[in-house]
C-alpha cells in the first residue's frame, strides 16, 4: 500500500520538524545571586542581554544568522545605609550649666543619600543656645536639621548647645526622618530605637539638696560664762 507508506513517511517528518521547532520553545527560568563589592556603581537602567545559538546543522527560521537573542532593562533601587550616632559632652552637668551634643550622620553605601533630614527636638530640660553643622541647617523651633546630600566618603555632624534647665525631662533623642534613598536595615521617622537611625543621649544633672540647723548648750547663759 504505497499510499499508507507515503502517508506515513509525511507525518514521520512533520513530527521530526516539531520536535525540532520545540527546542526553541523551552523556557528557561533563572534564580541568580550576585554578590558584589560594598560601594559598586552601576548603570541605571541595568540592560541584561540572553542569546541563544542554532546548534549545526538545525534549521530555526525564526532567528537570524542563527541566534536568538532577548534583551531585559531594569531601573535600579537606589540604596544608602545611613546610621545615627548622638553624643554630648558632659553626661552628669550641674544645672545652669551648657552642654554640646553632637549628631553624626554616617553612609555606609552603596549610594550617597540625597535630601537627608535628622531631626533632633530638645527636651524641656534644655534651653537652646547655638548651633554649629557641618553641613546644612537646623531650625531649633522645629529640631529638624536639613542636611542635604550625605556621601559614601564623609559623614555629616551637627553641634547643639544647650542650657540645663532645673526640671526635665532630659533625655534627648535623633533620627533620620528623611531620604530619597531605601536604607536596607532601618526606615526613616519611625520611631524604632533598635535602629541603627537613630539614637538618643540621656543627661542626669546633679543635684544637692542642702540643709543647715543651728543650736546651742545653753540658750540662757550667766555674763561670762
Amino acid at each position: 500500500m504505497p499510499e499508507l507508506s507515503n502517508w506515513y513517511g509525511q507525518i514521520q517528518n512533520a513530527y521530526e520538524h516539531l520536535l525540532n521547532r520545540a527546542y526553541f520553545f523551552v523556557v528557561l527560568l533563572f534564580a541568580l545571586s550576585i554578590a558584589f563589592p560594598a560601594h559598586a556603581v552601576f548603570p541605571d537602567p541595568l540592560v541584561n542581554t540572553a542569546t541563544v545559538t542554532v546548534p549545526a546543522g538545525v534549521n530555526d527560521p525564526t532567528s537570524s544568522g542563527g541566534v536568538n537573542t532577548a534583551t531585559d532593562s531594569n531601573n535600579l533601587l537606589s540604596q544608602a545605609d545611613l546610621s545615627l550616632t548622638k553624643g554630648v559632652d558632659n553626661a552628669a552637668p550641674n544645672v545652669g550649666d551648657n552642654v554640646v551634643f553632637t549628631i553624626t550622620v554616617n553612609n555606609a553605601g552603596p549610594n550617597d543619600a540625597t535630601n537627608v533630614q535628622v531631626t533632633d527636638q530638645l527636651p524641656a530640660g534644655f534651653t537652646y543656645v547655638s548651633d554649629v553643622p557641618s553641613q546644612g541647617t537646623y531650625v531649633s523651633g522645629t529640631g529638624v536639621w536639613t542636611v542635604g546630600t550625605v556621601t559614601t566618603a564623609t559623614p555629616a555632624s551637627l553641634a547643639i548647645t544647650a542650657t540645663v534647665n532645673a526640671t526635665g525631662p532630659y533625655d534627648n533623642i535623633a533620627e533620620v526622618t528623611a531620604s530619597d534613598q531605601a536604607d536596607p536595615d532601618s526606615t526613616v521617622n519611625n520611631n524604632v530605637p533598635a535602629e541603627d537611625d537613630q539614637d538618643n543621649q540621656l543627661v542626669t544633672p546633679m543635684t544637692a539638696d542642702l540643709s543647715l540647723t543651728k543650736g546651742v548648750d545653753n540658750a540662757a547663759p550667766n555674763v561670762g560664762d
